[in-house]
């Protein structure tokens, strides 16, 4: 997947498993984890209050959706990683290359 830097990004996480009570999300770059901010929970839209950039790490459980935003500053290489539990190895990794914006 190719994004611009610049340019908020709003991603929905599923977890679509029947087993998997504790998926763990995590978006990292070569500098280490990403932040993000988090939107809504299960389509309904988070109050402002909770609308604050944190470490881009989180579980999600059978059937929740969560949305996220993020926004690369500069071009550069991340990877959306996904695993089962904390220690398990990762099942799933999504590479999400950021370019330069037509500004810069």
């Amino acid at each position: 997947m190719t994004i611009t830097a610049g340019v908020a990004q709003r991603f929905r996480l599923i977890n679509m498993t029947t087993f998997g009570t504790g998926i763990i999300v995590s978006l990292v770059s070569a500098t280490g984890t990403a932040t993000w901010v988090p939107m809504a929970l299960d389509s309904a839209d988070l109050p402002a209050a909770q609308r604050r950039s944190e470490s881009a790490v989180q579980s999600i459980t059978i059937g929740e959706t969560r949305d996220f935003t993020i926004e690369p500053r500069g071009p550069g290489e991340y990877q959306l990683l996904v695993w089962g539990f904390p220690g398990d190895q990762v099942r799933v990794t999504l590479p999400l290359h950021v370019v330069a914006s037509l500004a810069n």
